[in-house]
């Protein structure tokens, strides 16, 4: 095992080896010309070592990453749909690019992903569009109903769809020893586990490579039906369940499927195991309660803020992950401007099934 030696150390020897084969050089006292020769040297080895122990901390984990080429993963742009009210009028083009503000903040951006053709209309028409936020990384959370601001002809009112995912920050080293556990973990595939871990890995990317909706969540049960044994995958995007084509998406992953290439990609589950896949139940968690604000703050402002920040406490939990109050109201109390609060909803914390996911239901503060 590779040892590090300090300065106290690497001195002492040099000094004794000398004492012990030579006996022209006595004085090896504090302050001595040959003891302060010999600790010139013990200096440059001590760092010598800690440049050696240090490096080798780095390479090995990086080696071990390298061989497996799980690279680290990078950070996510926060995404959503935008439903556009436009107005009659000549056909036109959203280019890519175009940005929608959001009228709670300024510094809440999102961009168009790919150019839409907008044809002529004589009539009021609506129009959704997918937008991703213009930095990666962990941004405010939007709900659903949202304002937009933008600078696209003929529209008279944009808004959220539906509530946005929150992207996501760079791993962090942390994070990818974790997943990388789990990765090894579930090599041998057809466990609970492993059939897990598989479905964690799906995602649905529109035309230009950007992911749209994938799983964040999945649990996995043994199901007796009659003299079978089935494998349930329960699955979550995160946002509000999981859609038919993700579902489809994992199911194939977890079967196996060939690539356009030809080449056979290899599922999860083990052969003659019955596998059913399904989204995770959501269970609606109503929230209410008074806000007492510091005095000047934007009342305005901090309802959206507290709204947002509850949503993307309760979008951040596992699927039978229960749903504590005293994280609520932490949560609510982290937001800029809010002097205390007081939850009437929930009354006590929130029990969650394991193949449940808790979202928000109805919402009431004052």
């Amino acid at each position: 095992m590779f040892q590090i030696k300090d300065f106290a150390s690497i001195a002492a020897s040099m000094m004794n080896y000398a004492k012990a084969t030579q006996n022209k050089l006595t004085d090896f006292t504090v302050g001595s010309a040959v003891r302060t020769v010999l600790e010139c040297a013990a200096i440059e080895m001590d760092e010598l070592y800690q440049q050696m122990w240090w490096g080798l901390k780095e390479a090995i984990p990086v080696a071990v990453y390298a061989a497996f080429d799980f690279a680290r993963l990078p950070a996510t742009a926060a995404q959503g749909v935008v439903t556009l009210t436009l107005s009659a009028g000549e056909a036109f083009t959203l280019q890519a690019g175009t940005r929608f503000t959001s009228v709670a903040s300024s510094a809440v951006v999102y961009a168009t992903l790919v150019d839409v053709a907008v044809t002529q209309a004589t009539v009021e028409t609506t129009l959704e569009v997918q937008v991703s936020s213009i930095n990666a990384g962990v941004t405010t959370a939007v709900l659903a109903g949202t304002g937009f601001s933008a600078a696209v002809p003929r529209l008279t009112a944009a808004v959220a769809k539906a509530d946005f995912s929150v992207g996501s920050d760079e791993e962090t080293d942390t994070q990818r020893q974790q997943r990388f556990i789990a990765y090894v973990q579930n090599l041998g595939r057809s466990t609970e586990t492993a059939l897990a871990y598989g479905a964690t890995t799906v995602a649905l990317l529109n035309s230009d490579g950007v992911v749209v909706e994938a799983v964040k969540y999945a649990r996995v049960a043994e199901v007796v039906v009659g003299d079978v044994v089935e494998a349930h995958c329960y699955i979550h995007n995160g946002i509000d369940g999981a859609s038919a084509a993700l579902l489809a998406a994992c199911d194939q992953v977890l079967r196996g499927y060939t690539d356009a290439d030809g080449v056979a990609v290899p599922g999860w589950k083990a052969a003659g195991v019955k596998l059913v896949v399904a989204a995770t139940s959501n269970v609606a968690v109503d929230l209410a309660g008074e806000v007492t604000l510091v005095s000047g703050a934007d009342a305005a402002v901090v309802a959206v803020e507290i709204e947002a920040a509850l949503t993307a406490y309760l979008a951040g939990l596992d699927s039978g992950q229960a749903v504590l109050v005293a994280e609520l109201v932490a949560a609510a109390m982290g937001v800029a401007g809010v002097a205390n609060i007081k939850l009437t909803a929930p009354a006590a914390d929130v029990a969650v099934n394991p193949y449940e996911k808790a979202i928000k239901g109805a919402y009431a503060f004052t």
